[in-house]
């Protein structure tokens, strides 16, 4: 999804819940906002908005819908560093697997562009989330052990 309106907005009446993904408005069961803006014409700013939107205006507005969707899933992150890299890792994994199939095993089943987009999203989420945390990491050695031969 290239766009995904949120609006909290102070109702008349005092009400100011989020208004997320709202679709289908019009005047008759629009909502007026404060301001006497109604909800049918935030809508039609915001898709306006979107339709004038740069590439990378539209590529950041995905990667920060995917940040809000895995804090809302995985709201916690590490405090080790070297243990949010490998979540970064991970997801860097499933986008060179998605790319090395799109070109070599374009067949398989999964195997697409699409594909290739979802795990780049989701990369770049992944190294935003490690840059939101760089001064709440602690860093330092770990306990380390021997191995023998």
């Amino acid at each position: 999804m290239l766009f995904r309106l949120r609006i909290t907005p102070k109702v008349t009446g005092g009400d100011s819940r989020p208004i997320d993904g709202l679709l289908g408005a019009t005047r008759k069961n629009a909502t007026q906002l404060e301001d006497g803006i109604m909800l049918e014409d935030a809508i039609d700013m915001a898709v306006q908005h979107q339709n004038t939107m740069t590439a990378a205006e539209k590529v950041s507005a995905e990667i920060q819908a995917e940040i809000d969707r895995a804090v809302r899933k995985f709201p916690t992150w590490p405090t080790d560093p070297l243990h949010a890299m490998a979540v970064l890792g991970e997801e860097y994994g499933e986008l060179n697997k998605a790319v090395l199939q799109l070109t070599y095993e374009p067949q398989k089943t999964g195997s697409s562009l699409q594909e290739v987009r979802n795990e780049a999203i989701q990369t770049a989420a992944m190294a935003f989330r490690f840059v939101m945390s760089l001064d709440r990491y602690k860093y330092g050695e770990c306990e380390q052990h021997h191995q023998s031969a």
